[in-house]
């Protein structure tokens, strides 16, 4: 019943947007649907490659949907939405829902802005690119899709990236936040000179959890600062700390008050356009304190008490893009990535012992893109990545083929 309230207050939208359009020239609506073909490795998992098991011996899917809405309020506003349409772990699209939802206040335009509502994540080098489209390669970094053994209800959980559906179940939590949306308040301001640029956002929750908005009084602070060389060279600074977590119904008895358990987060990146080769990084690191959960319940501080232990798990990860534009009348790019994931040793009080909480992972992928059309673009993406597990290594693959239409 609620899917299907959501689904037609999303349809109400569209349908008076769509009606508006005609008679408001100001009134805009574009968006993007993506095709994909492609097939992978027999260990291929939504967790660890973005692509579903049932696909690894090849398939065709709609991978997204993007429609985006644009209508001015008066001289200096405007309201700004995103509805989406994605794949989840099982191969099939998700409900239509609202990515971007938000009230912006531009009276300074390009200088100044402030956002209320569903808004982009200003950390990092990457949020930025929502669409397929805009992003280099198919699948996004490590610190943005891999899905760790951490969940935002349960907190250091070692099942959470090894069973469920993404999109579905409790699947854990990546380092940056899969779609790169917050809800919260965010400001955007940029100098005349100097090439400097500010984000700082007050939202609910950490870039970790996916969910649209917590159902705790939960919050946190996210800052960025870009600056400029000049056109071709800049270098950014991120950071943030706040909560992550949220509730459970069955589990707030156990748990108690989530908004103690904490996310920091510290990010560099970089971009260098020398034509026709840019080259394009980003390093973070990432500590959580967060509960530790086991088979069924809560692993307590000692064993006559009820306190769930706190576990305290750190990562570093970072990629770096190079890219060769041999032909930008039509888009044309061919590129290589080197993308990383390493964990540190956490105590664990599940055993008592010290542990590596999370796979290490070595990725590297090519790329190469085309535009056919201005509005029909394709691009082309392998990856193969190397998983560092305790007994040893294990290696899987995927080739995708993308086709974007934008409209």
């Amino acid at each position: 019943m609620k899917e299907r309230a959501i689904n037609l207050s999303i349809c109400t939208v569209i349908l008076c947007m769509a009606i508006a359009v005609p008679s408001s020239a100001q009134v805009s609506l574009n968006g993007s649907l993506d095709f994909v073909m492609g097939g992978g490795g027999e260990e291929v998992t939504f967790a660890a490659t973005e692509m579903p098991y049932d696909f690894y011996h090849g398939h065709l899917a709609i991978q997204e949907f993007h429609l985006f809405g644009y209508a001015p309020v008066g001289e200096w506003s405007n309201v700004e939405m995103e509805i989406l349409s994605d794949l989840q772990g099982d191969g099939r699209l998700r409900a239509p829902r609202f990515g971007i939802l938000a009230f912006n206040w531009t009276p300074d335009p390009g200088l100044f802005s402030l956002s209320l509502g569903r808004i982009p994540t200003p950390f990092g080098i990457e949020n930025s690119k929502l669409i397929p489209h805009e992003r280099t390669f198919l699948t996004r970094p490590l610190a943005y899709s891999w899905l760790l053994d951490l969940s935002d209800t349960r907190g250091y959980w070692p099942s959470a990236g090894s069973g469920g559906i993404y999109g579905v179940d409790d699947v854990g939590v990546t380092a940056l936040g899969f779609e790169g949306l917050s809800t919260g308040l965010r400001m955007d301001w940029a100098t005349t000179t100097g090439g400097w640029e500010w984000m700082l956002a007050i939202t609910d929750a950490t870039p970790s959890t996916s969910r649209e908005w917590t159902n705790a009084f939960t919050y946190a602070a996210t800052a960025r600062l870009v600056h400029h060389l000049n056109d071709d060279v800049s270098h950014g600074l991120s950071v943030c700390w706040g909560s992550w977590m949220s509730q459970d119904p069955e589990l707030v008895p156990l748990l108690g008050n989530p908004t103690k358990y904490r996310q920091t987060l510290l990010g560099l990146d970089g971009r260098y356009d020398w034509k026709p080769i840019e080259i394009v990084w980003e390093a973070l690191a990432s500590r959580w304190s967060a509960p530790r959960y086991g088979d069924t319940t809560f692993v307590p501080v000692n064993v006559a008490g009820t306190t769930p232990a706190t576990t305290i798990p750190l990562l570093a990860t970072g990629w770096v893009d190079v890219i060769w534009h041999f032909n930008e009348s039509h888009g044309g790019y061919a590129a290589g990535r080197w993308d990383m994931l390493r964990p540190f040793v956490m105590n664990d009080p599940g055993d008592g012992s010290s542990t590596i909480w999370e796979m290490g992972v070595n990725r590297w992928s090519f790329a190469a893109g085309w535009s056919l059309t201005k509005s029909i673009h394709t691009k082309f993406s392998y990856s193969n990545q190397t998983l560092t597990l305790e007994h040893g290594q294990t290696h899987d693959w995927t080739a995708r083929l993308l086709l974007s239409v934008l409209f």
